[in-house]
């Protein structure tokens, strides 16, 4: 064949070393840092597209088991893959989920010079036929493997390259020994037609073939016929000429095949025959040995090319990154020094390559600073193959000046003798300073200083932890102030957290050594008392009593007497956890509160105050499941209009009205009324979310039936005095009328008179804005109070509902009948409509009808029973009526 099918086959030669240095560049990439992510890879691949554009991928595979796919999916999603989960493709090429197996080898890294090749990510090479054994067969013998996938995965690629990497690096006679531990490994992709261009215009009349052995079979990749003005004369004389050039793998080789008819020219028939004589004689002298010189030269050239390519490669790979790299040989001399070492180091190439690393950079570890680093010590500690990280400091700079994470690597060759070693070395200052930072903000409050609930229950949780071991007792103090909202209120809270800060700074003058004080929160202190027994538990705790009997805070002008409410809880033996302690403190604690604050409270478990509070405690994660999961229900009462009633007897035609009662069940189906849950969820705070939850679900309720005959009726709907001191509530409300498309004008917000003069400012803000929106303002049990009367001149409200000890005995009791009458008389002298409550009898009906109160509600009426039952019983008296 001429020379210019060997010009062909050096240019293939070329390329072909081309793609395996830059696997021998991939893999030597992860030896570095076993840390190559997406976008190194397509910035790789980016790079790489200016110089072979040939290649049509790059990508990474891994080895996976089934224990390990549920994580790495999930790692996949967490880095911006939303979606991402092991796929395969079947024989139309199409994707779905990947069915479990024992093992995988799914796509991971891809970096594409065609966004049609992106379908592959995810994807399980496994999947292919015989593909993951031979993935397999090449981690066991550290080999490459030259392959093609199959047409419905319809890569841009023809031609597949895959070379395994492993979690250390490992001698062939390790990994053939199976104590390798293979992770994966990178495979690059390759264009058959663009590995031959140009190739093929200079060849127009050679037919070319390109064809992929391996596992005992070819399979055809590429064939190129060859293109002929005129049929060479004499050509069957001669025998097609043939070269074939072959590129091997560990498994796998490419075969090019060149085909040309042998023939002449009529013209360079004759000329062909004259030469031949002359050229017989010269060729039998010095062919043989000019053809054993070119190819000789011709293999030189090719790996001198390939060394080259590689080695540039990756000399630009570590010029290109950030981290300072410094490569030594055996000597720990300097053999590479990277531009961020140089620059870290203020050094230059020409001044440390060759010379003892330690003439440029030494160093001593972070947290001894009078101990210098010895790292030839740490290069031969190194595991074969392994490699370690070091946090130390270079001499000369303050430890919390300068830090660098040292990363140590030896390199071996494949007899396992060391060949160098590779210095990473990465600033850390900035994380290690915010680390720490990071640190102490976890433990400390940030206000005052002191340490946080997360360290105290820390601390506390090891006490418990230790009891049966060391038998000790300790004790836990826990310190409510109580006029802390006083000081916020009256001077700012800038005030609020100057008293906090001042009344930590005197609480650790007090304390002994080795005791712990906590801000749990807000205005919440918590000490532990360790070692301690009852008597200097009580010794103790009596001392912070007395401290807080004489504590003045003084802000400006002003003086405040600081007091608080302290429960004390011992620890000893029978405690078993740090819930349960912290329970019991807070019980106490709310027991000191109960007694008149300013007072202070041991747990004991046989008190009657601590087992009431107990049980108080106990809803508190019941309450809290209730909101969560829906757990609440909503009953309906029916209210009937009663003045206009002249036969003075109700008829359900008259029930035009219904209050929305909370009630929450049980697990055995049966139901809590409120008076059962109420008060808890008052001491906890949860009567604003509970609140919400009513007022929610019950406009939902409304909205379902406004569209029936039952949509004419009005509702009550009850706020508590934490909701009616709550600024935002009035907010909510608007926006759930507008949200349910609601006629404001059937809804009545009932608050209790003594919610409404607790919270006046903001009780009278919220009743007129809910005014101002056309819903109705009811104030109930009216009259309890002392001051009903006088308050009601200031609270502009549309309904009061008259207090139900006044009614439920009026028929028997004329001075009950007279009350009633009197707020009846004011109500209607201001415009306001009356309610009378606890309605449970004829007897009782007949005398508000003759005072003339406007509504009637008790069990006379109807008792409380589900929405859809008083919705039915409502329209079944209406079609009787």
């Amino acid at each position: 064949m001429d020379d210019r099918v060997q010009q062909a086959a050096d240019k293939i030669s070329e390329r072909m070393g081309t793609i395996k240095a830059m696997m021998a560049s991939l893999t030597s990439l992860h030896q570095i840092s076993r840390k190559l992510t997406h976008q190194d890879i397509l910035l790789f691949s980016t790079d790489l597209s200016h110089h072979a554009d040939y290649v049509t991928s790059i990508g990474r595979y891994e080895n996976l088991n089934q224990s390990d796919r549920a994580a790495f999916e999930a790692k996949m999603r967490k880095n911006s893959f939303d979606d991402f989960t092991l796929r395969q493709i079947n024989d139309n090429g199409i994707l779905s989920e990947r069915g479990q197996r024992n093992s995988y080898h799914p796509i991971s890294i891809l970096g594409t010079a065609s966004e049609s090749n992106t379908r592959l990510l995810g994807a399980d090479l496994s999947s292919i036929p015989e593909l993951g054994e031979s993935l397999d067969a090449i981690a066991q013998s550290n080999a490459s493997l030259l392959t093609s996938l199959p047409e419905s995965w319809r890569t841009d690629g023809d031609l597949f390259l895959f070379r395994p990497v492993y979690q250390e690096l490992q001698p062939i006679a390790n990994i053939q020994n199976n104590n390798g531990q293979p992770n994966g490994g990178y495979f690059v992709g390759v264009r058959i037609s663009t590995l031959l261009k140009g190739i093929e215009s200079e060849l127009t009349d050679t037919h070319i073939t390109v064809d992929l052995s391996a596992n005992d079979s070819v399979t055809p990749l590429y064939e190129r016929s060859a293109e002929l003005n005129t049929t060479p004369l004499l050509h069957k004389l001669y025998s097609s000429q043939r070269s074939t050039e072959i590129w091997t793998t560990n498994a796998g080789a490419l075969i090019v095949n060149f085909q040309k008819e042998f023939g002449y020219t009529p013209k360079a028939l004759m000329v062909s025959v004259m030469a031949f004589i002359v050229l017989m004689s010269v060729s039998f002298l010095i062919s043989s040995q000019v053809i054993s010189r070119q190819l000789a030269a011709a293999e030189q050239r090719r790996a001198r090319e390939a060394l080259f390519e590689e080695r540039e490669k990756a000399e630009n790979t570590l010029n290109s990154m950030q981290d300072a790299i410094v490569t030594l040989d055996t000597n720990l001399h300097v053999v590479h020094i990277n531009p961020a070492a140089v620059l870290q180091f203020n050094t230059k190439p020409v001044d440390a390559i060759g010379e003892p690393v330690d003439n440029i950079i030494q160093f001593q570890p972070l947290n001894d600073e009078f101990t210098e680093f010895n790292l030839d010590s740490a290069l031969r500690n190194l595991e074969r193959g392994g490699s370690d990280e070091f946090d130390v400091v270079p001499l000369g700079h303050s430890h919390a000046d300068f830090i660098i994470r040292l990363a140590l690597t030896s390199t071996r060759n494949f007899d396992g003798q060391v060949t160098g070693h590779i210095m990473v070395m990465r600033d850390i200052s900035h994380e290690h300073k915010l680390t720490q930072k990071l640190a102490y903000q976890a433990h400390h409050d940030v206000l005052t200083g002191c340490s946080n609930r997360f360290h105290f229950e820390h601390i506390l949780a090891g006490l418990i932890d230790e009891l049966p071991i060391n038998k000790r007792q300790h004790a836990l103090c826990y310190m409510d102030l109580d006029q802390f909202k006083i000081v916020n209120d009256t001077c700012g809270h800038r005030a609020g957290d100057s008293l906090l800060r001042e009344l930590t700074q005197n609480m650790k003058a007090i304390i002994r050594e080795g005791d712990v004080l906590s801000r749990l929160g807000g205005d919440e202190f918590g000490l532990l008392m360790l070692n301690v027994n009852e008597k200097q538990t009580r010794a103790i705790a009596s001392r912070f009593f007395d401290f807080f009997q004489n504590y003045i805070f003084q802000h400006e002008d002003k003086a405040f007497a600081i007091r608080a409410s302290i429960g004390v809880v011992c620890i000893d033996s029978s405690c078993n956890n740090i819930k349960d302690v912290m329970a019991a403190a807070d019980i106490a604690c709310y027991a000191a509160k109960d007694s008149g604050r300013n007072s202070m409270y041991f747990f004991s478990s046989d008190d009657d105050t601590i087992s009431e509070r107990s049980e108080e405690l106990s809803w508190l994660p019941r309450l809290q499941s209730a909101l969560q999961n829906n757990e609440f229900r909503l009953h309906l009462q029916a209210v009937a209009a009663v003045s206009s009633n002249s036969n003075k007897s109700i008829s359900s035609g008259h029930v035009n009205h219904f209050e929305f009662l909370l009630r929450l069940a049980n697990d055995d189906g049966t139901e809590c009324t409120p008076w059962q849950f109420v008060q808890a969820a008052e001491r906890y705070d949860l009567m604003r979310d509970i609140d919400r939850w009513v007022i929610h679900n019950a406009l939902r309720t409304i909205s379902e039936l406004k569209n029936s005959a039952r949509g004419q009726c009005s509702y009550s709907i009850n706020l508590s005095g934490q909701s009616t001191a709550d600024p935002t509530l009035k907010i909510f409300i608007k926006e759930q009328i507008r949200h349910y498309d609601i006629d404001p004008a059937q809804i009545w917000f009932e608050l209790t008179e003594t919610a409404a003069i607790s919270h006046f400012s903001i009780a009278i803000d919220l009743i007129n804005n809910i005014r101002d929106f056309g819903a109705k303002i009811a104030l109930d049990d009216f009259g309890s109070g002392l001051s009903s009367f006088g308050y009601l001149k200031t609270l502009p409200v549309d309904i009061i509902k008259i207090d139900g000890q006044f009614v439920k005995e009026m028929a028997n009791n004329p001075i009950d009948r007279e009350m009633v009458r009197a707020i009846h008389q004011v109500g209607k002298s201001m415009g306001i409509v009356t309610v009378a409550e606890f309605v449970e009898s004829q007897e009782i009906l007949d005398a508000l009808i003759t005072i003339g109160v406007d509504y009637a509600q008790g069990y006379h009426i109807g008792k409380p029973c589900p929405v859809a039952i008083a919705i039915g019983q409502l329209e079944e008296n209406q079609k009787a009526a």
